[in-house]
């Protein structure tokens, strides 16, 4: 046979004081309409973007070598890792 495991919350006066910052309720990340997450707190468009574009950041196979001018006028050549 294997463990069995009690689990029972035990609440008092001293840990509900300190998980009351956490409460989504009150604290309306939970919108109290239709119980959904609150719109404030959601990723706008252009967040979403910038994240997608962060993710996907870095070499892709067919990426081509840049070039720019340094203060000679010559170009450099930079190839991808």
């Amino acid at each position: 046979m294997g463990d069995i495991l009690n689990i029972i919350g035990i609440e008092t006066k001293e840990i509900a004081y300190i998980f009351r910052k956490y409460n989504p309720i009150k604290r309306f990340i939970i919108d109290r309409d239709n119980s959904m997450l609150n719109e404030y707190f959601s990723i706008i468009k252009g967040q979403l973007i910038d994240l997608y574009h962060f993710a996907t950041l870095g070499e892709m196979e067919n990426d081509e070598p840049e070039t720019w001018p340094d203060e000679n006028g010559n170009y450099i050549l930079t190839t991808p890792l």
